[in-house]
């Protein structure tokens, strides 16, 4: 009977040894977390068709039909240069602040 009394005092004593020596458990998880990031804006296509106007040409001084050194055609194209490139840019500014 005293064998069997020394053995489980010697059982007790190695289960305290071991449960003073466990590590404790870590439970690791993995959380998704939305977070902001900033998106680069892309443009309507209508603002990246490339502009071809009709560029004025200028002409002498002494030319009988100059205003400005432009003819009535080439000032006509100028004005509508200035109004479309105007429009453009402004075009280009509503789109931005949005």
């Amino acid at each position: 009977m005293r064998i069997i009394m020394v053995g489980i005092l010697f059982l007790l004593i190695v289960q305290g040894c071991t449960f003073f020596n466990r590590k404790p458990v870590v439970q690791i998880r993995i959380v998704e977390v939305k977070v902001p990031v900033q998106v680069k804006a892309t443009p309507p296509p209508e603002l990246l068709v490339p502009l071809y106007p009709e560029i004025p040409v200028f002409i002498l001084p002494s030319d009988d039909s100059a205003t400005s050194c432009l003819s009535d055609v080439g000032q006509d194209r100028q004005k509508r240069l200035i109004i479309l490139l105007t429009d453009h840019l402004r075009a280009w500014r509503l789109w931005g602040r949005e």
